[in-house]
């Protein structure tokens, strides 16, 4: 009993209300509930078509010469290359059915809105399906509670990369979702309470940052500087 409380205290809850209204099913597949998405936010697959984390890649200039380089075309020693595996490396992919070179990466359908603003704790993409969820999500559900992004979004990705926790990066794994001060000051409620956006300023689903692996230049980089020019978080007076 005490383990299922624990796991309910963990859901994050930053549902935006008003979502039942608008959405409803069935919904059977995920680009079925983008396109129910997009019904009111138009522009949103726009913006994200636009980002590293739809296309993976980015254009910069590295020992003088202009490449485009991410994970698209990189070469690293955890994941190797997508092009040996394309469904089980694109099941972190914003996208659905990310299988082959085929990809259409003008169809907004394929954009995967759930992957980032699920609330629910229950959405989650098969392992090796190719971005697509579980077939035991119930899609309705999840799209009625959405909101913004939590450390859980970003870390079921970002911490499981390589295939496992903190397999890909060693500063990034299931620890920090919820931590400890004494394991993370930034992140733990009783320290700053930073979410992962607090440092990677968001706009227009752009993120700021990009890790070294996939960006040598240092491009769009990130740090503590730059949150020191924006406006100082306090908490309530106890």
């Amino acid at each position: 009993m005490g383990l299922f409380v624990l796991m309910l205290l963990t859901i994050p809850l930053t549902a935006l209300a008003g979502h039942e209204n608008y959405i409803s099913g069935p919904l059977n597949s995920g680009p079925e509930v983008t396109a129910a998405c997009l019904n009111c936010h138009e522009d949103a697959a726009t913006d994200v078509m636009k980002t590293s984390h739809w296309n993976w890649n980015l254009k910069q200039t590295i020992n003088g010469k202009e490449v485009d380089r991410g994970k698209k075309n990189a070469i690293n020693n955890f994941c190797v290359s997508i092009d040996s595996n394309w469904p089980r490396c694109t099941s972190c992919h914003i996208g659905y059915g990310w299988e082959d070179a085929s990809f259409d990466f003008t169809d907004k359908t394929k954009v995967d809105c759930l992957v980032c603003h699920d609330t629910t704790g229950t959405y989650k993409k098969t392992a090796t399906g190719a971005g697509h969820p579980d077939e035991v999500v119930d899609l309705v559900y999840v799209a009625k509670n959405v909101g913004t992004p939590s450390r859980f979004n970003c870390g079921s990705c970002h911490f499981f990369g390589g295939g496992g926790d903190a397999v890909k990066h060693g500063d990034l794994d299931s620890s920090i979702d919820y931590p400890e001060r004494e394991t993370d000051v930034h992140m733990a409620v009783e320290g700053n309470d930073f979410t992962c956006q607090t440092c990677h300023a968001t706009e227009n689903h752009e993120i700021s940052g990009n890790a070294m692996v996939v960006s040598p230049s240092n491009q769009t980089h990130i740090g503590c500087e730059s949150l020191s020019r924006r406006p100082a978080r306090r908490k309530p007076a106890q």
